[in-house]
């Protein structure tokens, strides 16, 4: 068991979908790609994981999908995409 794993326990047993900088919800990334930096998000925070509607990924390279730290409605939140 190594950080991640700690910290994906931690996101799913709590309904998180991912991990979000805090200074810029809506960047993210999934379970299934928890640290692509290859090191401990120090900056992030957990986020939900939320199907994007109305333009919100434009220029983004986000699969239709983006994180919040707000809670959102239930039918909107997403798989954490493991």
């Amino acid at each position: 068991m190594d950080c991640a794993d700690i910290i994906i326990g931690y996101l799913v047993a709590h309904g998180y979908g991912g991990l979000a900088l805090l200074e810029d919800d809506g960047c993210g990334c999934a379970l299934g790609d928890l640290m692509p930096c290859g090191e401990p998000p120090m900056s992030c925070v957990p986020a939900y994981r939320v199907e994007c509607r109305g333009g919100c990924c434009l220029g983004a390279d986000c699969d239709g999908w983006h994180y919040t730290i707000m809670r959102p409605r239930s039918k909107d939140v997403g798989p954490g995409a493991r």
